[in-house]
């Protein structure tokens, strides 16, 4: 199988292509520059973006599956929608001339529309809370109407993501707090959704393969919900646990947004929401429950990564890093 990977120099996409490469695919690979470690990998590496229309007719030719993983997450509206809908717009247009067989579109949880409740299906209403979400959920439109142009695909809706290779600094930050001596936590159940890297590259190479999941959508997700203490648990058993009222957590939040907004030109600086059922998932004042029996039956999605299992591998690659 031939297979195109967008955003192969990246967290998901980097996983993923080293996944297909172990398992006899060739692979091709949308890059914004000449990786030298990807291709001596074996991933063939086609230079380019995605509002190239030569470069993305290059690197889906002869292609039987593309697994769209390329997006941007930080920026002003205009750097979303260019990026995560009008190219994932004009990769499928690339797609649909050359044939290609089955597009897999990796999505988020934050397409979800709040008020979000406890425990949140395919089903439930999508148009998101920020701008990221938004674009998500633009993106997933132009994916379901591209069906009809004869090429099948296939929506995940991944959680939090955290692993190995995280370029975002969510994984980096988790375990920085996680090992401080003091860890504030919510007063009151704040638990929240995880899924490991490695989980979520089994479910995109499941969606890629799956007959049955022609025109599915599915929550992609780990194991079970875990808080902030609970993990804290598993990194450091010394530090201490500080409990803070959520009014004072929500307060202290929207401040540090804030603040980092300001400081930044890739962000807005507005307000961030952390009021009750608008938060898709937060380490520190936990989300939904997202809800996988769709990718169990359909994609066979088994995640096997447990939070425990996964915090464990990531501080031991940390200790061994330091010797």
């Amino acid at each position: 199988m031939t297979a195109l990977v967008t955003g192969a120099a990246g967290f998901v996409g980097g996983h993923l292509a080293a996944r297909l490469l172990r398992d006899g695919s060739h692979v091709r690979g949308l890059v914004r520059q000449r990786d030298h470690a990807l291709a001596a990998a074996g991933v063939e590496c086609v230079v380019g973006d995605l509002r190239n229309d030569e470069a993305l007719r290059r690197a889906s030719r002869g292609v039987d599956v593309v697994y769209h993983a390329a997006a941007v997450t930080l920026g002003m509206r205009g750097d979303l929608w260019d990026t995560n809908v009008a190219g994932t717009r004009q990769l499928l247009r690339a797609c649909v001339a050359n044939n290609v067989g089955r597009f897999v579109f990796l999505s988020s949880v934050s397409v979800y529309r709040p008020p979000l409740v406890l425990a949140i299906e395919e089903g439930a209403p999508i148009g998101g809370s920020e701008l990221y979400g938004q674009s998500k959920a633009a993106a997933e439109a132009v994916v379901s109407e591209a069906g009809g142009d004869g090429i099948e695909h296939v929506i995940l809706r991944p959680c939090q993501i955290y692993g190995s290779d995280d370029r975002s600094g969510y994984t980096t930050g988790l375990l920085r707090v996680l090992a401080a001596r003091r860890v504030p936590v919510a007063r009151g159940p704040a638990r929240f959704s995880l899924v490991h890297v490695d989980d979520v590259v089994e479910a995109i190479v499941a969606a890629g393969a799956q007959p049955a999941a022609a025109g599915g959508v599915y929550n992609i997700a780990g194991p079970g919900q875990k808080s902030l203490r609970e993990l804290a648990d598993i990194v450091s058993r010394t530090s201490r646990r500080i409990e803070v009222p959520r009014i004072v957590l929500r307060a202290a939040l929207s401040a540090r947004w804030l603040f980092g907004a300001a400081r930044n030109p890739n962000l807005r600086p507005v307000l961030r929401s952390y009021a009750p059922n608008t938060l898709h998932g937060s380490m520190w004042l936990g989300g939904p429950d997202y809800l996988i029996t769709r990718a169990r039956t359909e994609l066979e999605y088994v995640p096997r990564v447990d939070p425990t299992e996964g915090l464990r591998r990531l501080t031991s690659q940390l200790a061994s890093e330091t010797d």
